[in-house]
């Protein structure tokens, strides 16, 4: 007995004829964004406070823009504004820009939702400093 297992969303269509052959020839299973999936892997990663609510609140919205869907393994192992910094510099950036090329202004709004979210987590500065 042989089990292959395979993921594929639509960013990764390309190959149209050979899509429809896979498609024909193997079972799908849709692994939709999932918001107490996300909580979970958030949580036990050691995201803590209300941070994790603030980054559902964005997949919330970044789903609702999106034709497609942003899966919530995107989010795997990040614990922290560090990770959530280095999340948006190395990935996030770079898949909502080419998903929102030809809508600018939800671009611009998903941008600064994602920048907010990470303003708010900064402490202020102790006074006298």
């Amino acid at each position: 007995n042989l089990l292959i297992l395979a993921t594929m969303n639509p960013y990764d269509k390309s190959v149209i004829d050979l899509d429809d052959a896979l498609e024909r020839r193997f079972e799908r299973v849709p692994l939709d964004p999932n918001i107490d999936i996300l909580r979970m892997m958030l949580t036990t990663a050691g995201m803590q406070g209300e941070l994790v609510g603030k980054v559902i609140s964005f997949f919330n919205l970044v789903n609702a823009k999106s034709h497609h869907g942003v899966g919530h393994a995107l989010f795997l192992g990040i614990k922290d504004e560090s990770d959530l910094k280095r999340l948006w510099d190395y990935k996030l950036r770079f898949i909502f820009e080419k998903m929102f090329r030809f809508e600018p202004e939800v671009l611009k709004e998903i941008n600064a939702e994602y920048e907010a979210m990470l303003a708010q987590q900064k402490s202020p500065a102790p006074p006298g400093t």
